[in-house]
């Protein structure tokens, strides 16, 4: 294999496992926040923990019908903050 392969490869890995991390967060919350939460937040199109993110508390609950209210999308938020803070 030549050196711009490993790279190639390296890169794929990368990206697959920092995916792969995402999704398990969103696993992981499921025992703090319940199962509903996360299937809300799964129908709303928060696949990865990173597209909560991209939403504010707000947006989660208006998004989920409330089944996600302001304070656990909060909690939500911060812990996954939290998360990415401890990988980083």
């Amino acid at each position: 294999m030549n050196e711009v392969n490993l790279e190639e490869n390296f890169d794929q890995a990368k990206t697959s496992s920092s995916e792969s991390s995402e999704q398990e967060l969103l696993a992981e919350f499921e025992e703090d926040f319940g199962k509903e939460a996360i299937q809300a937040l799964h129908e709303i199109g928060c696949d990865t923990a990173r597209a909560v993110l991209e939403l504010n508390a707000d947006e989660l609950v208006s998004r989920t019908k409330e089944v996600i209210d302001e304070e656990l999308a909060k909690k939500i938020m911060d812990m996954i903050r939290y998360e990415f803070e401890e990988e980083g």
